[in-house]
């Protein structure tokens, strides 16, 4: 990982939260084969930030492409099916730059592929979801044949307010949805369903709204996971952008569609055994455990980097993932790992854990002093349950100190792995 005008650079080197305040930029290595031209093109005379065009391409093909090219891998069957989360400092150059050129392009290719169930949101509930690939009901209703579905949520901190409802079945739903299993709510009064579901999610959502719906950290504990997290800024000030080339557009949406029809007829898509050998290589640093937030956010790091794989593969036509695959798969995740730290980095995933933390900044302390710090209304066993994660993590460690009195266990911030083994 390295800097450059005071950016971080993701090229594959470790990354831990918090490390760096500016957002990531993209390598070259994620602008591979036609994404690459698309991105380019998209970017060329224009404010559109590469790393949001990317975030929206990617699921746009695994969607286009449908349910039938998989990866197995152990006994799980992958498909196709990305959910990007595109973050900015404020909504500027959001939606428009980065949807508006892969809408064009789509257009042109969806001349020869046909129509795509293209919806702009909003989602406000798992049953609005399913209602839009559901299967027929055996009487009047014959569904939804087609389904794939595309969304682009311009207003994703909606959907995360509507979670908070009592009831309301949204999160479920997308974890499903990810999943590719039958989506299905848990209610006799619903009969609806979609099975096989070929669904991809575009979401865009400011910093400052996702700083304040942080709050209800269940939501992200539930499905956060599932997405992956791309920063995006500005690329440069255009003031009368021309935008793409008509001839550009033409040209990609033609080659587009010759790529993804060929795609559509493959089946069952196999690492090389070179790109099997990187992907054995870079696991342990995939599934490496992390602290707070962070660590939920990117705890799906090794499939999600499978299935951007997969993309890339199906979007050169091929029936296998190759190295330069799987690199320009790397090279994404990389950007966006980056992109969580500096999202979530510093939060905990569990509020107590953080609610311990914020008073240690200050100063060691007892339990009994945590205990009025966090509100004073923390059970015993839900206490010495945070006290305990965070002691196996190294982030706190506890001395016994003495006293006036009696001797008392008195709990510190870590500032160092090493530090909690060094006080024994």
């Amino acid at each position: 990982m390295t800097e450059y005008n005071g950016s971080v650079i993701a090229n594959g080197g470790a990354i831990g939260p918090s490390e760096h305040t500016e957002w990531p930029i993209l390598a070259p290595k994620a602008l591979y084969s036609l994404a690459g031209d698309i991105v380019n093109a998209a970017t060329e005379e224009s404010e559109a930030d590469p790393a949001a065009v990317l975030a929206t391409l990617l699921p746009l093909i695994g969607i286009a492409v449908g349910r039938g090219p998989y990866v197995k891998i152990s006994d799980d069957i992958h498909h196709a099916r990305l959910f990007t989360v595109i973050v900015g400092k404020s909504a500027r150059g959001r939606k428009g730059t980065s949807e508006g050129p892969v809408r064009r392009i789509w257009d042109v290719a969806a001349r020869t592929l046909g129509p795509l169930n293209w919806k702009p949101g909003p989602m406000s509930s798992g049953e609005g979801l399913i209602n839009a690939i559901r299967d027929g009901d055996g009487k009047e209703d014959g569904g939804v044949p087609d389904k794939r579905l595309f969304i682009v949520e311009s207003e994703f901190a909606a959907p995360l307010r509507a979670m908070r409802r009592e009831g309301n079945t949204l999160s479920a739903i997308l974890r499903t949805a990810w999943d590719g299993k039958t989506l299905e709510p848990l209610t006799k009064t619903s009969p609806i369903k979609a099975s096989e579901p070929h669904v991809g999610i575009v979401a865009h959502i400011t910093q400052a709204e996702l700083r304040t719906l942080l709050g209800n950290i269940e939501i992200f504990n539930g499905f956060a996971n599932r997405f992956v997290w791309f920063g995006a800024r500005r690329n440069r000030f255009v003031p009368l952008a021309r935008g793409m080339r008509d001839e550009d557009v033409e040209r990609l949406g033609r080659e587009l569609a010759k790529r993804i029809r060929i795609a559509r007829n493959l089946k069952c898509i196999k690492f090389s055994s070179e790109a099997r050998d990187l992907y054995i290589q870079r696991y342990p640093q995939l599934t490496a455990d992390h602290d707070g937030l962070f660590g939920v956010v990117i705890s799906r790091a090794e499939v999600q980097v499978i299935r951007l794989a997969l993309v890339y593969a199906l979007l050169d036509a091929s029936h296998e993932i190759v190295v330069n695959h799987l690199k320009a798969a790397f090279a994404v995740w990389d950007y966006c790992s980056a992109s969580a730290a500096r999202l979530f980095g510093s939060i905990a995933s569990n509020p107590l854990e953080a609610r311990i933390l914020s008073p240690l900044r200050n100063g060691p302390k007892t339990k009994t002093e945590l205990h009025r710090a966090t509100g004073g209304h923390t059970n015993a066993a839900a206490m010495d349950s945070a006290l305990a994660s965070l002691q196996q993590r190294g982030r706190i460690f506890s001395r016994t100190e003495s006293t006036s009195g009696r001797p008392c266990e008195v709990w510190h911030l870590s500032r160092n792995a090493n530090e909690a083994k060094d006080a024994k």
